[in-house]
């Protein structure tokens, strides 16, 4: 990605080997790894009937600290809280996917509307987008950037319009009507509150910069990065669907 050894770059195919399988649910294979991959060697042998899917999308360079990373998910605020009891109460007794997707979730959830200081913990963020000179500044609840289109279960928590191939919804800690407004957004339909004025702000981008005061779930990864962020889309890749 930095340096191509080649002018033209290989077809990839995403195999579901992680915990949640985000990315692959997206533009790579779905469902359970042993499956995913037997489908991918019939496909290859040409023995499977079916022809793939192909996606053109970008990755998110992702650079912190002088460090330069790449991924197609990027969180904070309480996508940090969530994985962290994801790790310590849910992965840690042997669960996966949408299983373990949906229980952290559903209590990240629920803290947030307690209140509960273990979830509900706002985020100083300055975001610049697309060479913008100006830095707006938020009090964030819950921060999410993607090069997806869908994230787990399908839902799409984007709404912003633009051309930029990377989609940013940010969600400010003093929200206003926080439960009806969130669950239509999980389900693709915003409804009238979501709007600036309320707490809730989505764009599209290709350069984002941000300072922040927390750590970043990249991929499902704990990245300690506090300070300045710089997140780019890289050159589109060609993904198979199958």
């Amino acid at each position: 990605l930095e340096h191509p050894p080649v002018k033209r770059r290989p077809s990839i195919v995403l195999l579901p080997g992680g915990t949640a399988n985000m990315n692959a649910g997206d533009v790579g294979i779905s469902g359970k790894l042993m499956p995913a991959l037997r489908r991918l060697i019939r496909w290859s042998e040409g023995t499977a009937r079916a022809h793939p899917d192909i996606q053109d999308r970008c990755l998110m360079r992702v650079e912190t600290g002088g460090v330069v990373r790449y991924g197609m998910f990027l969180g904070a605020g309480a996508v940090i809280q969530g994985t962290e009891y994801a790790h310590r109460e849910i992965h840690a007794r042997g669960l996966r996917n949408d299983l373990s997707v949906a229980i952290g979730t559903g209590r990240t959830l629920w803290g947030i509307l307690r209140n509960d200081p273990r979830f509900r913990r706002s985020v100083a963020v300055g975001l610049r987008l697309d060479g913008c000179s100006e830095q707006i500044e938020y009090e964030t609840l819950l921060l999410a950037i993607s090069s997806l289109h869908r994230l787990f279960f399908g839902i799409r928590p984007f709404w912003g319009t633009g051309a930029g191939q990377l989609r940013l919804t940010l969600i400010e800690n003093d929200c206003t009507r926080f439960l009806r407004t969130f669950l239509s957004i999980l389900r693709g339909r915003p409804n009238e509150n979501a709007v600036p004025q309320a707490g809730y702000v989505s764009h599209n981008a290709d350069e984002i910069h941000r300072t922040l005061s927390s750590s970043l779930n990249l991929d499902g990864e704990i990245i300690h990065a506090n300070g300045k962020v710089g997140v780019k889309a890289s050159a589109s890749l060609r993904f198979l669907r199958l």
